[in-house]
């Protein structure tokens, strides 16, 4: 077993924090230091305790607690941006802030230690029903840049396509896909082609 991923929670709300530490006690992988509902507090925890990964309550950050100042408090910091099911953010924004995960409050419990493990090993983590919201959103509403096309593009990468046969199948040239994949690569958040497939996977989207 590997050493204990350290995590410092934010958020306004103890029975919340109270609640979240109590789901993840059975998991050895977790080591809490502790929690705060204020900004400036957390920095300093940051500083003092040198946490791994920060569980932070998106309404915590201001102008003066970014993300990336937070960040600067300790060498390698993680962050994790804690959302409700009403919170309208983008995922975009948030990791050109310097996110490295979003996470809903509502997730369960495993979901919570797959995104603490897996920002901790240097990958980007999302919910995704959040993406899946995302997909979902109708094409007139601003913001939204998925197309019919894209979704076909997400299906056939999710099935294990290649660009050239996904090219083929869609009468587009490779070029072209080449394109398509770059978008969705940035919309939901991953940098790879692997990330892009597992997502898509995971999204549980018709066979093409």
């Amino acid at each position: 077993m590997g050493e204990a991923i350290s995590i410092l929670v934010g958020d306004n709300y103890p029975v919340f924090c109270y609640g979240l530490q109590a789901s993840l006690t059975g998991y050895h992988q977790i080591d809490f230091l502790g929690r705060s509902a204020c900004a400036a507090e957390l920095s300093i925890l940051c500083r003092e305790r040198h946490p791994a990964v920060l569980l932070l309550d998106h309404h915590l950050l201001t102008n003066v607690m970014t993300i990336l100042g937070f960040k600067q408090t300790t060498p390698g910091l993680k962050v994790v941006i804690m959302l409700t099911d009403e919170d309208g953010i983008s995922l975009v924004n948030l990791k050109k802030q310097g996110a490295d995960g979003v996470i809903l409050k509502s997730d369960l419990p495993e979901q919570w230690l797959e995104a603490v493990t897996a920002v901790a090993q240097n990958q980007w983590w999302s919910s995704m029903r959040l993406v899946q919201t995302l997909l979902n959103t109708p094409p007139s509403q601003p913001g939204n840049d998925f197309c019919t096309r894209e979704l076909m593009i997400l299906q056939l990468v999710a099935a294990g396509k290649k660009d050239k046969e996904i090219a083929q199948h869609l009468h587009l040239s490779e070029r072209a896909v080449r394109y398509h994949l770059e978008r969705l690569r940035t919309r939901l958040g991953v940098q790879s082609r692997a990330e892009l497939a597992v997502a898509a996977s995971r999204l549980q989207l018709p066979a093409p």
